[in-house]
């Protein structure tokens, strides 16, 4: 999405103005959402390192080498360096997530699909232990490492690879479209006729939560009116707020979506130069 480089409270106008502004105000709420949907990708050391240290672990762990040796300071030396090689990846994770700004949601995937791509190593753990038999204690130990370190990159590749479809946050969800039902026209929600407001519901819909200072960077605001914009729709009810430490993070309620939901039909509707009057379905006039 093209970014104006403009704060969206100066670019965005109200959807009572007009379909221009309307239209306008739709892009904004979906620059916000795409920004908060895209994942920072893995550093490109990321996934060999993992994959190299887990394999090595492994290795260094089952040689004959570990349990062998007389020098005890060698053994010693060795434990400690398959606990620090072990460490590596929960660390390397623990360090992304304490300095993440936007907490993804999970990728979309099937049951199957997780169980496969998280049961790689265990499956390289087994065959790399069977291997034992015919190759012996070196060749074994040296085989249950390349196939644990050739699990774990690939399963590290599928979690960092981006989703083969992107969900849209407004009404028309995928999927199979129920009977047309007839309900009350939407009309645009007073509380989040206020660009800010938003752009920040929005950007909450493409992750689970996030830092207020995220959204302040994406809206182009101050502190106070980030913070203004906060209160507002904490006040009704669209999200929720949580301090940790220093942080203060915002996550979207269920009353919030549905409420953008509407929202962003308004808006659609006044876009198009006219107001849904016909039957509704899945919050889309038809």
């Amino acid at each position: 999405m093209p970014d104006t480089g403009q704060p969206i409270g100066r670019t965005a106008g109200r959807p009572g103005n007009g379909p221009a502004e309307a239209g306008e105000a739709l892009r904004a709420a979906d620059r916000a959402y795409l920004t908060a949907l895209d994942r920072p990708p893995h550093p490109r050391w990321w996934i060999p390192l993992a994959a190299t240290t887990h394999g090595a672990a492994l290795t260094l762990a089952t040689s004959p080498l570990l349990h062998t040796t007389d020098s005890h300071l060698t053994r010693r030396a060795l434990q400690l360096g398959v606990v620090a090689l072990i460490a590596v990846l929960p660390a390397l994770h623990l360090a992304r997530v304490l300095r993440s700004r936007v907490r993804s949601r999970p990728p979309h995937a099937t049951t199957g699909r997780r169980v496969l791509r998280e049961g790689a190593p265990v499956a390289a753990y087994v065959l790399g232990g069977l291997s034992f038999v015919p190759l012996g204690r070196i060749g074994g130990a040296i085989t249950l490492g390349v196939l644990a370190g050739a699990a774990v990159w690939w399963r590290e590749s599928r979690r960092a690879a981006p989703p083969a479809t992107t969900p849209s946050p407004g009404p028309a969800a995928p999927g199979r479209t129920p009977a047309p039902r007839r309900v009350p026209a939407p009309v645009p929600d007073e509380v989040l006729a206020d660009p800010t407001r938003l752009a920040t519901a929005a950007f909450l819909t493409g992750c689970f939560d996030a830092d207020l200072t995220a959204v302040r960077d994406h809206c182009r605001v101050t502190d106070e009116e980030a913070a203004a914009a906060t209160t507002a729709l904490r006040d009704a009810g669209h999200l929720t707020v949580r301090t940790s430490g220093p942080r203060t993070w915002l996550s979207l309620t269920p009353a919030g979506h549905s409420a953008l939901v509407g929202h962003l039909t308004a808006l659609r509707a006044i876009a198009d130069g006219a107001a849904p009057t016909g039957p509704v379905s899945d919050g889309r006039a038809v």
